[in-house]
């Protein structure tokens, strides 16, 4: 055994100066290398001890240290993601995506625990890989399905627009949270019958749904749902902000008739007595519009 391991085997890591753990690590570093099975397992014990006991400087260097050496400790890495700890799922899922490793990416998707995948899922987006978010699309557990498509929008992802759509469809009408957040990443994708999808599967007015819808309506960029705009702007902040956003989308991107223009113009000077400082300065960009 190396006498910097025998070292840190017999040091008390909670108490022991962060220095002298750091110095420790510092020498298992230059020689990791050369560790065999047995030197490279002992070593992993104590890091997982040391970034468990969050020692600073000395938790930092141990991480880079079995990154550095993650082709050896690859499935002890691994591991990490079923700890109990938080942290450590965190470190190894950082190590993990430090050392972009497509493959460990594809055993995490394919474990049984809905929780690995979603870690998978994690670290696919952080890598912008996106294959294992597409097929996550089609997990069997809802949040795990719905974080792909937020993954897959927060990309760019347009070629998914389908199948986040169909998933939209395919949701019930008491699955209200989880249509949040498919509503939301076809907005990211600016698909434009989102509003439409909406109206037939939901109460557009339903509280939860309503500061989405209304953002669906601008990005549908049809001025049939200026009227639907106009009313939320009369509505709770979220709402009526939204509204604002959607009405400044409109009359970029469409060529609004002069009718129409005058009635939001009615509508915002009616209501400016109720708007707060935030809202007052996003409506003085819609009326520079008109």
């Amino acid at each position: 055994m190396f006498e910097e391991l025998e070292k840190l085997k017999k040091i008390d890591i909670k108490s022991a100066d962060v220095e002298e753990i750091s110095d420790l690590i510092d020498v298992v570093r230059n020689r990791i290398h050369n560790y065999g099975k047995a030197e490279l397992d002992t070593f992993f014990d104590i890091a997982i001890k040391i970034i468990g006991a969050k020692r600073g400087i000395a938790a930092k260097k141990a991480a880079e240290t079995l990154s550095a050496a993650y082709g050896k400790l690859k499935n002890r890495i691994l591991s990490m993601l079923w700890s109990d700890d938080p942290h450590l799922r965190t470190v190894g899922m950082k190590i993990i995506t430090e050392n972009k490793d497509k493959e460990a990416i594809s055993i995490l998707c394919k474990d049984k625990d809905r929780d690995i995948r979603k870690f998978g899922l994690d670290i696919a987006y952080e890598l912008t890989y996106i294959e294992p978010l597409k097929q996550g699309l089609d997990d069997p557990d809802i949040n795990v399905m719905v974080s792909a498509a937020e993954y897959l929008s927060r990309l760019g992802e347009t070629s998914a627009v389908d199948k986040i759509r169909e998933k939209l469809e395919s949701l019930s009408k008491d699955q209200i949270y989880e249509a949040i957040f498919l509503i939301q990443s076809l907005i990211n994708l600016e698909y434009p019958k989102t509003a439409e999808i909406v109206r037939k599967k939901f109460d557009p007015n339903d509280p939860i749904i309503k500061p989405y819808y209304i953002l669906a309506c601008g990005i549908s960029r049809n001025i049939n749902y200026i009227q639907d705009i106009l009313e939320a702007l009369k509505d709770s902040s979220d709402v009526r902000k939204n509204a604002i956003d959607s009405l400044i989308i409109l009359l970029r991107d469409l060529n609004i008739p002069q009718d129409k223009k005058d009635q939001i113009k009615r509508t915002i000077e009616k209501l400016i007595p109720t708007f707060n400082t935030q809202e007052l300065e996003m409506t003085k960009k819609v009326l520079s519009m008109l």
